[in-house]
């Protein structure tokens, strides 16, 4: 039964991440187009943003 999930779940999991970034540039994009930021925030939003990214 185990080797029956994991065939199910294989392929299904890396499109869910994939659908996940996806939703957070989305998301990004949308906060970072809305707060209508000068240059100089949205680089450290950018640095913050990217961090975090990295950090997890």
């Amino acid at each position: 039964m185990a080797q029956q999930i994991s065939k199910i779940q294989s392929g299904f999991v890396y499109h869910y991440a994939f659908v996940m970034l996806l939703g957070l540039t989305r998301f990004i994009s949308v906060i970072y187009n809305t707060l209508k930021m000068n240059h100089v925030i949205r680089v450290y939003f950018l640095s913050l943003v990217s961090f975090v990214l990295l950090a997890c």
